[in-house]
């Protein structure tokens, strides 16, 4: 009886012993995946604020069960409020600038948890986490975030007077609005909105159109970046230093790009442009002098109409005749005199090749000019800046030309003669001006091409669906005897077209019917190809 005693003694201490021994044992992670959101065992804070948007999985590893990956999502852009104790958060955001986080964590085991906590890091912050996992659930909380840089998060519009520095093939571009879009979700992630600047011609409308007539502000949209785009949008990736680069392409080119976006300015660079069609990409054309009989002439002109030119009743010359003769007359003044002292003039088929020398097509869709500045007393050449024009092809018949409108509106209108038409609306005209401009500053000038093997040479020019429309506008100007009287007056006073003078009244009063009439008109020029 005394033994059996002993031996029931033994066995409970044996189990006291055992039992004391299981309390002691580690807590074990979760051995397979688990999803924790607010209402399935999830507490997570940010910044010592409570946040039930987001959800973890608990991914364990396969090989050690002291490691584990937490990623943390966010169940979507709902959340509108942002959280003042820590830097920014934007609706979705995990940490800034991230809609999902990836932690890998290593457990420590205690008796009823396993505690984990660390210093992590993205592109554009670092962190600190701590938590646990056990049978109630994941405890996670996030804080010490401190920003590496300072990340654009609101979007801003960049021109040349607000911080825009804009380079294409190591040239300046002016003139055009890039708006930077940042992903709110993604600081990694933004994109670049390219396009035109809206041209304002009220300073140049105000000394053309009656005061009641002028608006206050009149803006016209004008062409994007690239040749051939309006607008062009492009997806960037943004490091913590606020740089970004990379390769793309548009539908007529390829390029690279890189630049720096701050609060106040955005650097950006496009670099390697191509053309995709590259038909024309280093072809120099030269513009050459007219020969004694005009069987070599640096002008292209044709205008056919079924309305002849009246030079007085009963007798009537082809159009294109009588401007033929006007465009080799000499009635351009020049700086020069002749052996007798008399002022020198030149036509302006004699001029032409004075003053422009070549053009140039450029791979990335610029043309190029050598020209001689006349005008200002040059007398050597020089080449034109960059990104003033920009071309695509078409066609093997057809070219469409992007030009930069502030150079060509200013000093086609700003310089107009004061004299303003009694008769003639010219808020109407600059209405239908506009009409037909704006789509061209935009969508580019059509321009014809065509090529002649025989003796290498090209025209090109505007087409007879370019140049009516714009005919049409000016015809309302010939049925006012003001300018008719005022033109006139003008070519009596060259001594050159003075003679003829006279009988340019019924000329200039017929070409309202001759522009109705007309069938066809060409305007360019003839070139030679280089060597």
């Amino acid at each position: 009886m005394k033994k059996q005693f002993f031996y029931l003694i033994a066995v409970l201490c044996s189990t006291c012993i055992f039992t004391a021994c299981s309390d002691d044992d580690p807590y074990v992670a979760p051995t397979k995946v688990e999803m924790y959101t607010a209402s399935n065992g999830l507490k997570y804070t940010y910044g010592g604020t409570d946040r039930t948007d987001i959800t973890v999985l608990y991914t364990p590893d396969a090989t050690d069960p002291q490691k584990a990956t937490l990623t943390l999502s966010s169940l979507g852009s709902k959340r509108s409020e942002n959280i003042s104790s820590a830097p920014l958060l934007s609706p979705g955001n995990i940490v800034p600038g991230a809609n999902e986080l990836v932690i890998p964590v290593t457990l420590i085991p205690n008796a009823n948890e396993a505690l984990f906590s660390g210093n992590g890091e993205t592109p554009f912050c670092t962190y600190r986490y701590n938590g646990s996992v056990s049978d109630a659930g994941l405890t996670i909380a996030i804080d010490q975030v401190t920003m590496k840089g300072a990340p654009i998060i609101e979007a801003k519009t960049y021109t040349d007077k607000s911080g825009l520095q804009l380079m294409y093939n190591d040239a300046p571009m002016l003139g055009k609005v890039i708006t930077f879009t940042p992903n709110l979700e993604n600081l990694e992630e933004a994109t670049l909105t390219m396009q035109g600047a809206p041209l304002d011609i009220s300073a140049i409308i105000e000394g053309i159109v009656p005061a009641a007539d002028a608006s206050t502000e009149v803006g016209l949209p004008t062409t994007g970046v690239f040749p051939g785009n309006v607008t062009f949008t492009l997806p960037i990736k943004i490091s913590a230093d606020n740089t970004f680069s990379g390769k793309s392409e548009t539908e007529h080119c390829t390029f690279s790009y890189s630049g720096k976006i701050t609060e106040s300015t955005l650097k950006l660079a496009i670099s390697d442009v191509k053309l995709k069609n590259a038909a024309l990409a280093g072809l120099t054309l030269n513009v050459p002098y007219a020969n004694e009989d005009f069987t070599l002439d640096p002008l292209h002109f044709v205008w056919e109409s079924d309305t002849e030119v009246e030079l007085f009743p009963g007798y009537g010359i082809p159009v294109s005749l009588i401007v033929s003769i006007a465009l080799r007359m000499p009635t351009i003044p020049t700086d020069q005199v002749d052996e007798e002292g008399n002022p020198v003039s030149v036509s302006v088929t004699d001029m032409l090749p004075t003053a422009l020398k070549s053009i140039t097509f450029g791979i990335d869709g610029n043309i190029s000019a050598v020209y001689v500045d006349i005008e200002n007393g040059a007398t050597e050449p020089t080449t034109s800046p960059l990104n003033i024009a920009q071309y695509i092809v078409n066609d093997d018949n057809s070219i469409q030309v992007f030009l930069n409108p502030a150079a060509i509106i200013y000093h086609s209108m700003a310089n107009a003669p004061e004299n303003r038409s009694r008769a003639v609306d010219m808020g109407e005209m600059i209405a239908q001006l506009m009409g037909i401009a704006m789509p061209l500053l935009t969508d580019g000038v059509p321009v014809q091409v065509s090529q002649n093997a025989e003796d290498n040479s090209m025209d090109i020019y505007l087409g007879t669906e370019f140049l009516v429309p714009i005919l049409k506008c000016a015809s309302p100007l010939f049925e006012d005897e003001d300018f008719i009287n005022m033109l006139l007056e003008e070519m009596a006073k060259d001594p050159t077209f003075g003679s003829m003078a006279p009988m340019m009244g019924g000329a200039l009063r017929t070409m309202p019917q001759i522009i109705d009439n007309t069938t066809k008109i060409e305007l360019g020029i003839h070139f030679l190809k280089a060597e």
